[in-house]
């Protein structure tokens, strides 16, 4: 009868606790926009330590669920390019945290296309100037030193 007794307890304790039960897992949800408000779409989202991760869907919006409590650093990412992290989100048994995002207007390449295309012309320019100069020139005449 005390065996009994001893088994019905421990399952108690352990129900009470959460063990074997999904309260012990949390989630971390949020969204993803870019400059203006709109949802950013298939970016990875994943939380570190462990190796949680997930899309942004069509609208931004993004779940990692099934984490352990504790704190984690999330990370959004493009093509493997990390865009923005986010250290210190608390995941807590059976609650869904949440962590928003807003991602600055283009990426570097995106924001400097213009100049970068203004330098690589004017370095064709140079180029085909000093072509152009050899062409019509002939190639450089030795000087000898006889008069």
């Amino acid at each position: 009868m005390n065996l009994i007794a001893g088994v019905i307890a421990i399952l108690a304790v352990t129900r009470v606790a959460g063990f074997g039960t999904s309260a012990m897992a949390g989630s971390i949800s949020g969204m993803v926009t870019e400059t203006g408000g709109k949802g950013a779409s298939c970016l990875a989202v994943s939380a570190s330590p462990g190796c949680q991760s997930a899309t942004t869907d069509k609208d931004g919006y993004f779940t990692l669920s099934g984490l352990k409590a504790g704190v984690y650093e999330i990370t959004v990412s493009r093509g493997g390019d990390m865009l923005q992290r986010r250290p210190g989100v608390e995941v807590r048994p059976g609650v869904a945290a949440r962590v928003s995002f807003q991602l600055p207007q283009g990426t570097f390449l995106e924001q400097h296309s213009r100049l970068l295309i203004l330098v690589c012309t004017g370095v064709l320019v140079i180029l085909l100037s000093v072509a152009v100069k050899y062409s019509l020139a002939g190639p450089p005449r030795e000087e000898s030193g006889e008069s």
